[in-house]
Order: C-alpha cells, then structure tokens, then sequence
C-alpha cells in the first residue's frame, strides 16, 4: 500500500517475482514500479565519486566497508542458503526447527537485520553525495 519503494542489492528479488508473471501481472506489475536495485545505486556512485576503482566487487559487504559500517560478528557474512536448505525439509513436513535449527534461523535474522541497516546507509550516502556532485559549482 502507498508508494513505498522495494529495495534490494540485486535483481534476484525482482526476477521472482517476474517469474509468477502468469499467476498475478498486475502484482508484478505494481512490484516492478516500486522496485529499486540498491546496488545499480552503489555502482553509479562508486564511478561518480570514487572513480570506479573501489570496492572493485559488488558485495554489499565490501560496500559497508567503503563506509566504514561497522557489522557486528553476530551479523558476518553466513550461510544463508545452507541455513534455509537445512531447514526446509522439517518446515515442508510441518515439523518445527530443532533447537540447532533455530540457532541458525535467528543468526540469518540478524545477518539480514544488519544487510538492511547496511544497505540504507549506503544508499542514503550515495544519494547525498551525489547529489552533491551533480550540483553546479
């Protein structure tokens, strides 16, 4: 509802949602109008303002260290992917998580936590100093 904005660090978000083209075009309609790609935002302000050479990768964490956004070891990179692999076959059933499980499932929630503190601040920086740099001297 309203006229938030869909942000994420790649496309992956939005190309699953354009997969359910079939099911609702309209949602992935309203879905594509909203969508950002933070990290197009990142790449755009990483050649304007530092010369495209740094970070040299797309990562969202090499991002974060550009900025100096300090991650807490209880949010570093992980294994999100193997976390909902493990579980997946326990929720598909209908079981709950074993309390291994739910130790991983709460270290991917505050992984993904900080991702989006992170990625808000990055964007934030690059849109202001962007526009600084794109303001006649």
């Amino acid at each position: 509802r309203g006229d938030r904005r869909i942000v994420s660090w790649s496309e992956y978000d939005l190309n699953v949602v354009r997969s359910l083209a079939t099911d609702d075009a309209e949602l992935v309609a309203r879905f594509e109008g909203r969508y950002v790609n933070a990290r197009a935002l990142a790449e755009r302000w990483r050649n304007r303002v530092h010369g495209g050479d740094r970070p040299t990768s797309g990562r969202l964490t090499d991002y974060l260290a550009l900025i100096e956004y300090p991650v807490p070891d209880a949010a570093a990179p992980g294994n999100v992917g193997d976390t909902i692999r493990a579980m997946r076959p326990r929720l598909s059933r209908g079981l709950p998580p074993t309390p291994a499980q739910r130790e991983r499932w709460d270290r991917l929630i505050v992984h993904n936590r900080h991702d989006c503190i992170g990625m808000r601040r990055v964007c934030l920086r690059a849109a202001a100093e962007l526009q600084a740099a794109e303001r006649p001297a």
